[in-house]
């Protein structure tokens, strides 16, 4: 029997604000200010923000829409697919364009307290949370998941995976396409950008939710996920 620690709750989001760095493909991120409570008048004696940004810039998930047209789309995966048990994997600190194999996974995972099961979410640190800016490094050399190690994923019959950066494929054209393609293609949710401090890293497997924004027919949407160790009890 496991029991949420509530006490131990992590924000694993990374916080939206004009200066916040995004993938190329999409506008930069705008949040201005249309009313003010502190200089309006009494038939408007709030403040309000209006914000401008595609649905997969900061921390985000993708649903299989998101490279398949008539793929499910966010809205129509319920809450209970979106959390669960994590088993965060440390990779990190990888160099620039290291892919992601199977090899790397496993030995990752056989630090954990039990091994990888169905309906686990993968949780993937490389280490470029640290890097993410606007730098030519950051939007195109990152660390990417394999065609092989996607579909030794979907063999794990997991939920979802997140990773660390704004892509778990490279950015660019050949090299999104294959754990994409192989993830969302098998049902499997990808989350992005994801924040992951070492305190997730204790070996032990956590509750994790994703918490996506339930955009109709969206392809993906700003989320604001959490992760809390299961403890025993």
């Amino acid at each position: 029997m496991y029991t949420i620690d509530i006490s131990r709750i992590l924000d694993l989001a990374v916080p939206l604000s004009s200066s916040t760095a995004v993938c190329h493909a999409h506008p930069p991120i705008t949040i201005d200010r249309i009313a003010d409570g502190a200089t309006a008048g009494p038939d408007n004696p709030w403040t309000a923000e209006q914000l401008h940004l595609g649905t997969h810039c900061g921390t985000h998930m993708d649903a299989p829409r998101h490279f398949f047209p008539e793929g499910p789309s966010l809205d129509e995966y319920p809450p209970e697919r979106w959390c669960g048990s994590a088993a965060p994997l440390d990779l990190g600190p990888l160099a620039p364009e290291t892919p992601i194999t199977v090899d790397r996974l496993q030995k990752a995972a056989a630090s954990l307290a039990r091994p990888v099961a169905a309906g686990d979410i993968l949780l993937v640190r490389t280490g470029w949370t640290e890097r993410r800016k606007e730098t030519d490094l950051w939007q195109y050399h990152s660390p990417y998941v394999t065609g092989e190690a996607a579909e030794w994923m979907v063999g794990l019959k997991i939920k979802g995976v997140g990773i660390d950066h704004y892509s778990i494929g490279k950015g660019v054209p050949g090299f999104d396409e294959a754990p994409h393609g192989t993830l969302l293609g098998a049902g499997i949710w990808i989350g992005e950008d994801i924040v992951m401090p070492d305190a997730l890293f204790d070996g032990h497997i956590w509750f994790f939710a994703m918490n996506p924004l339930s955009v109709h027919n969206a392809s993906g949407a700003p989320c604001r996920p959490w992760a809390a160790p299961l403890a025993t009890g």
